[in-house]
């Protein structure tokens, strides 16, 4: 039930994230606003989860654990500047989310070296229908915004890497 309490913790807390993301995207006017708006999205997030870790009485993690979750944490952190950013620069909202979304294929292909794992044909062909999915939205983006440019693209690559670590760092 615990496990359970978590999970739903962590989906509202991401589901909170992609409001603010979205939300303050248009007010955002600088590195500093950036940083302090992200800032707050993560401590907001810390202060919703801390009841039920709390609840949860687990015991303190071992070195290597906080170091793995300092990773992530840098690397979730990093995912919504550059998801600010890239909105900023012209990129649909629903690329940035599935560009998120794609990132599950660096846990999946890590696994494989790692860990000997094989990816399901189910996981391939999901994975290539994510790709194609995310080359028609770019040119929807292109035709929507005409100040999409390589720096969104860049940006886009950004939230595709730090997914992807976030996801390898758990």
């Amino acid at each position: 039930m615990k496990i359970v309490i978590l999970f739903a913790v962590f989906f509202v807390c991401r589901i909170f994230q992609n409001i603010f993301t979205k939300r303050t995207s248009g007010l955002v006017n600088g590195r500093t606003q950036l940083l302090t708006y992200t800032s707050y999205q993560y401590l907001l997030c810390m202060l919703l989860s801390l009841p039920a870790f709390l609840s949860a009485k687990a015991a303190f993690p071992t070195t290597p654990a906080l170091i793995w979750a300092v990773i992530g944490g840098i690397a979730m952190f990093s995912s919504s500047m550059c998801c600010l950013m890239a909105l900023k620069s012209g990129v649909l909202f629903i690329l940035t989310t599935l560009f998120s979304s794609i990132s599950i294929m660096i846990p999946n292909t890590a696994s494989i070296f790692l860990f000997s794992e094989k990816m399901s044909i189910a996981q391939w062909i999901a994975s290539a229908a994510l790709i194609y999915s995310a080359y028609l939205l770019l040119g929807c983006s292109k035709e929507a915004y005409k100040s999409f440019s390589f720096k969104s693209i860049l940006f886009l690559i950004g939230i595709f890497l730090a997914e992807g670590f976030t996801m390898l760092s758990s």
